[in-house]
């Protein structure tokens, strides 16, 4: 959104005194716009239209310059241009046309525009044509006095600097959130097949990227575009430093167990496998055998466990391990199982 400075002309009383002016604006307001005025200025929007806005302005006598800001005025982007448009003949401002005729009455104006960002002034667009513009800053600030205006329909309209900076936004985005969900895809997150530093790298990334998303939506202009090509990756980013919070802190907290098993020498499937506390006999964990092993995690808390395993599966023999002393954030390794079919009668 562009902001514009609005300076008007007035009566200057040596006594206290009080001037109303309607100031006639050549360009539609957005609807967000927001007045920012000095103390001794009352200002009211009377309407807006197709390329025409107007207020009605109670100034103080004493005021030389009455000027007030519009935050949030309109939009000059188009596509990948920007353009400046102000329509000075107020072709559609038909109903309250006698408006402009008022002795009070304030509609055409100097126009000073200064670009966002330093353009290659090849780039540019004018009209009426470049000579007749004044060029106060060479790409960057130009101004056409009113006497060049009345009636007229003015522009300036350069490149969109914008558009590389919401492209290169949308990619690293997108790219970025790519590849944290590959590395927290559920075979990685929960299975437990990264390692802290990596998930410490994810987590940074993620709030990285958050306060990139947070940065660009803040200094891009079509904020509305930005939100609606990336919103459908907002979600996994907003999870992915939850989740990788709570795998560090539960990493801390369990120990990894994990073994193999066989039967009759080939890799046993299928199986299952029960993890046990020496001392009350409670299960703590159950992991189903696939390809001859199993791997799960108990949790241990600050102080050592003692466990034992113990498989079971139809048509064999259960059968027990030996205890095993497990300690949180520590693999520990079984030794390897040998599991007997059950005889048939």
């Amino acid at each position: 959104m562009t902001s514009a400075k609005i300076t008007l002309d007035a009566q200057v009383s040596s006594v206290p005194a009080t001037n109303v002016t309607i100031a006639v604006l050549p360009f539609s307001l957005n609807s967000s716009f927001s007045i920012e005025k000095p103390d001794d200025i009352e200002i009211s929007l009377i309407f807006t239209g197709d390329k025409y806005s107007a207020f009605v302005l109670v100034v103080s006598g004493t005021n030389k310059t009455p000027t007030f800001t519009i935050k949030n005025a309109f939009s000059p982007i188009d596509q990948d241009r920007l353009e400046y448009k102000f329509d000075f003949s107020y072709v559609y401002l038909q109903k309250h046309r006698s408006i402009l005729s008022l002795p009070t009455t304030a509609s055409v104006f100097d126009v000073t525009i200064v670009l966002p960002k330093q353009a290659d002034t090849d780039g540019l667009s004018f009209e009426p044509p470049k000579n007749m513009w004044q060029q106060e800053i060479p790409g960057k600030k130009y101004r056409l006095l009113a006497a060049e205006l009345k009636g007229k329909e003015v522009y300036l309209t350069s490149p969109n600097p914008f558009k590389a900076s919401f492209d290169l936004a949308v990619l690293v985005v997108n790219l970025a959130v790519s590849l944290i969900g590959l590395a927290i895809e559920r075979k990685y997150a929960v299975d437990r097949r990264l390692g802290k530093p990596t998930i410490k790298l994810i987590l940074a990334l993620s709030v990285g990227i958050l306060t990139a998303i947070l940065y660009f939506y803040f200094n891009i202009p079509n904020k509305l575009q930005f939100l609606s090509t990336i919103g459908g990756l907002i979600p996994p980013l907003v999870v992915a430093p939850f989740a990788c919070s709570w795998l560090l802190y539960v990493m801390d907290r369990e120990a990894e167990v994990s073994g193999s098993i066989k039967i009759d020498g080939q890799k046993a499937e299928y199986l299952t496998v029960y993890v046990h506390d020496v001392n009350t006999k409670a299960q703590e964990q159950k992991a189903t055998v696939k390809k001859g092993s199993y791997r799960f995690f108990v949790r241990c808390g600050k102080s050592p466990k003692s466990v034992y395993i113990r498989t079971s599966g139809a048509g064999v023999k259960a059968v027990q391990s030996e205890d095993y002393e497990l300690v949180a954030g520590k693999p520990q390794q079984i030794k390897p199982i040998v599991v007997e079919y059950e005889q048939q009668v």
